[in-house]
């Protein structure tokens, strides 16, 4: 996928953050397109049954297909009211893409690329982020909004994805992205509107891309950003029963 692309798509996450009862968030229910994409938020796809009658669902799943990839098989599937996609590619000769799909969470945006003709996954994208939480029904005050521990320059930020959303204000949020391919980004906005965000990629920063993919809503974020190049540097993920919804 070129690097437009997943810009274009980057900036659609950013653009339909919505007024909230608590936090930013956005709603991005089920969009299926016979031409070769899929995409929908975990949460918004689940709840359109409430929302239309009938119930979408988007997904990916790891090995037990019944296909010649056997055990090794990715599979991709997206569904509305009127259409449904699925691609498969095989997780042996590219091992991201298993690592992308095993990221998916409550907390994730999914959207997936593939070859219409031969129905084969092209790429892959999971974001988790507090925007695309459930507005929790319970929440420990203790744990962190997004914080800049220094602002002159801003160079790191930290948080929870449930305290983002359940921030006092409709600003507030923190999330990262992986594609398969490799491309990861970060990005967090506190109550002020203040912004960090940085990129990197699986050649240049593969534990970094690595342990973006391991963040899921029980999840506190600390990442921080080079400066002078805006690439993505280091962060650290801790999991915590006091971090969850």
């Amino acid at each position: 996928m070129k690097a437009t692309t997943r810009a274009l798509l980057c900036l659609l996450l950013g653009s339909l953050s919505t007024p909230a009862a608590a936090g930013a968030t956005v709603f991005l229910p089920a969009n299926v397109n016979a031409a070769g994409y899929a995409w929908g938020t975990v949460r918004d796809v689940r709840n359109t049954f409430e929302q239309q009658g009938t119930q979408d669902s988007i997904g990916c799943d790891v090995g037990g297909g019944s296909g010649p990839l056997g055990h090794n098989q990715i599979r991709c599937h997206a569904y509305d009211a009127v259409l449904r996609v699925e691609c498969t590619v095989d997780a042996t000769a590219l091992p991201d893409y298993k690592q992308v799909v095993q990221s998916i969470s409550s907390s994730s945006h999914v959207y997936f690329a593939f070859d219409p003709t031969t129905k084969v996954c092209t790429d892959i994208l999971v974001v988790n982020g507090s925007r695309m939480l459930e507005l929790p029904t319970r929440y420990n005050p203790t744990a962190s909004a997004v914080y800049f521990p220094s602002q002159n320059p801003a160079s790191n930020v930290l948080g929870t994805l449930t305290g983002a959303r359940a921030a006092p204000n409709t600003t507030e949020y923190i999330e990262c992205g992986s594609w398969a391919s490799g491309y990861t980004w970060c990005t967090a906005v506190d109550a002020a509107g203040r912004t960090l965000t940085c990129d990197t990629n699986a050649t240049g920063d593969p534990l970094f891309v690595e342990r973006v993919r391991s963040i899921d809503s029980a999840s506190y974020v600390l990442f921080g950003k080079n400066p002078t190049t805006g690439a993505c540097a280091g962060i650290t993920i801790e999991k915590s029963s006091g971090y969850l919804p």
